[in-house]
């Protein structure tokens, strides 16, 4: 004898899973940049790592612009497609953020790595949850 009544078990992820996943990656992502942004250009005095900083900063605002339109669920051809692009901008703007901060002589290896893979491993990971999202969404 079965419970007519009891759900049938949970197998895989619903169709909103994608979805919320991308959401939350930009979320954090976007945070953790721009925490680090702005610790950044709060402790520094050179104007290379102001200029790093301003734009871990724009950074995090590109990450909430991304949050925001992945949460709204409209157009999500479009959606998609702009959350590929903003995490290839993640990545290519860290590296540039790094460089411009190796441009001064005394930095060190550990504050290269922060500034440069703090962007570029969020780019990642919400570029590879985007491409999983494309391919369950179709």
């Amino acid at each position: 004898m079965t419970d007519s009544g009891a759900p049938p078990p949970v197998t895989s992820a619903g169709p909103g899973f994608p979805r919320v996943a991308l959401g939350l990656a930009w979320a954090c992502s976007s945070l953790a940049v721009g925490v680090f942004g702005w610790l950044l250009l709060a402790i520094s005095d050179w104007s290379q790592d102001r200029f790093a900083g301003l734009v871990l900063l724009g950074l995090a605002a590109l990450g909430v612009i991304a949050t925001a339109a992945v949460a709204s669920n409209r157009r999500r051809d479009l959606t998609l497609t702009f959350s590929l692009m903003a995490s290839g901008a993640f990545v290519v703007a860290g590296v540039a953020a790094a460089v411009l901060v190796m441009a001064r002589s005394n930095s060190f290896v550990g504050d290269l790595l922060l500034i440069g893979g703090i962007p570029a491993v969020g780019g990642l990971v919400t570029g590879l949850t985007c491409l999983r999202a494309r391919s369950m969404a179709r």
